[in-house]
């Protein structure tokens, strides 16, 4: 299973579970503004409506 499209608006999440170290993954996002997510037990939420 890889990555597909879809069509962001104002509401889209991204909803990303996570194993081992959560603290890892937020690196990725790092040029990302922080509002734009949010970590709950294993599993990031990421904001993906295409607002900088």
């Amino acid at each position: 299973m890889g990555l597909r499209y879809f069509y962001p608006t104002p509401k889209t999440t991204v909803i990303i579970p996570l194993k081992g170290d959560n603290k890892k993954a937020i690196v990725y996002f790092i040029e990302i503004d922080s509002t734009r997510i949010l970590m709950k037990d294993d599993t990031l939420f990421y904001k993906a409506d295409l607002s900088t």
